[in-house]
């Protein structure tokens, strides 16, 4: 079985820079993302599978399809996402996702993938750059549990070291530990079908095909809620 998680944080002012922008304010847009993300979920995933909401607000998920597990709230905005390594959270092979991904079709192929330990997405916008936006892992391995363990334990130093761009944010520092461990750490695309899984900004804004996708992931601007592309009209706002 596969563990599903995504990711609510209540935005908190003056913390754009780490994803925490005004939309995701619950009676915005944070709702919809959630309504919108689960139902994908419930809709695509059809084999056996545990979800789980990492939040700071539990009480808004109390009537939702999932497992709701409040946050540390150790970091700000993305940063949060280091939660999913925690032991109470994850166990054996689990698919992290953010909220603003939309699935579009049946993911068994890219969830079955091996997870050795960890598979990312390869960045659209800088190619060769590991992004979080999906992270496909095995909960048990020593070196994936460290990255939460390290980070919890001084996160504003490991936040000071992964801040410069292209080297910034959590999927940096996933990213490097992983390959200072000397683990390998494949990218999702090459190993499924083109067109399988395309970056929102980067791919589907700029026309690409869309009769093989199955998953748009958010990367930048524009979101799902603002963008005009068909692909949101069929799978995002009508998906709840």
């Amino acid at each position: 079985m596969i563990t599903v998680i995504s990711l609510y944080r209540t935005p908190t002012p003056g913390e754009e820079k780490h994803g925490e922008r005004s939309f995701w304010r619950w009676e915005e847009q944070g709702r919809n993302y959630a309504e919108r993300f689960w139902a994908g979920v419930l809709r695509h995933i059809k084999f056996p599978h545990r979800r789980v909401m990492l939040t700071d607000s539990p009480d808004l998920f109390a009537e939702f399809p999932c497992h709701v597990i409040p946050l540390h709230n150790v970091g700000t905005g993305w940063w949060s996402k280091l939660e999913a390594f925690r032991p109470d959270v994850s166990d054996g092979k689990c698919w992290y996702s953010d909220l603003d991904n939309v699935i579009t079709g049946d993911v068994s192929e890219y969830l079955m993938l091996p997870a050795r330990p960890l598979v990312m997405l390869e960045d659209r916008y800088y190619p060769g750059m590991a992004n979080g936006s999906n992270l496909l892992f095995d909960a048990h391995h020593p070196v994936l549990r460290e990255l939460w363990t390290e980070y919890s334990g001084n996160p504003r130093a490991i936040e000071r070291e992964f801040s410069k761009w292209p080297h910034a944010s959590d999927q940096a520092f996933i990213a490097h530990r992983v390959r200072r461990a000397g683990l390998s750490l494949p990218y999702a695309q090459p190993l499924l079908p083109p067109g399988y899984l395309l970056s929102g900004r980067d791919e589907i804004e700029r026309g690409a095909d869309t009769s093989n996708v199955r998953l748009v992931w958010g990367a930048g601007d524009p979101k799902p809620h603002e963008s005009s592309h068909p692909i949101y009209k069929q799978h995002w706002r009508a998906a709840a």
